[in-house]
């Protein structure tokens, strides 16, 4: 992703670079919906080849449910943070990614996960999706924000250029 539209984004080539983006977003969301219906499927099958306990199948398999359906959001937050650095905006979503994920979550232990009803298994497992989730928007508004900002520095260098 980073290099799809690095190249025409460094370009100033804007069209290619939707393109790329709105065609590696629909692949993250085809391929990781499509992958975590399979190991919901088979995901019985597939802990029975680690653990041979019922119980801990059970349970391992309720947790595997939450995050294999859940996973594509953390492509989604993947491919705005590599669509913002390959705008040339690195330490944004290193920050937003590094506060969203880890901070989310050691939020959410110290407060949801001090509730007696999520406090065990499946309510730790919930903070994979919510950090995931809340990082995706708040790369998604930064995307937004700092895509226009870009579309409006190449709009006013082409004016530039062609009054030259």
């Amino acid at each position: 992703v980073n290099l799809a539209r690095a190249k025409p984004l460094g370009a100033w080539f804007y069209p290619m670079a939707k393109y790329l983006f709105c065609g590696v977003t629909l692949l993250v969301l085809i391929f990781g919906l499509s992958l975590g219906i399979l190991v919901a499927v088979f995901g019985r099958q597939l802990l029975a080849i680690y653990v041979g306990n019922p119980d801990a199948i059970r349970v391992g398999y309720s947790r595997l449910i939450l995050i294999s359906l859940t996973h594509f959001t953390c492509g989604f937050m993947d491919v705005f943070a590599y669509s913002l650095r390959g705008m040339g905006y690195s330490l944004t979503p290193t920050i937003v990614s590094l506060c969203g994920v880890c901070g989310v979550r050691i939020i959410w232990i110290y407060t949801f996960f001090a509730m007696p009803e999520l406090h065990n298994l499946q309510g730790l497992a919930i903070s994979y999706p919510v950090s995931w989730a809340i990082t995706f928007l708040v790369h998604f508004v930064g995307f937004c924000v700092l895509s226009r900002k870009r579309e409006q520095a190449a709009l006013l260098r082409s004016e530039q250029v062609a009054a030259e």
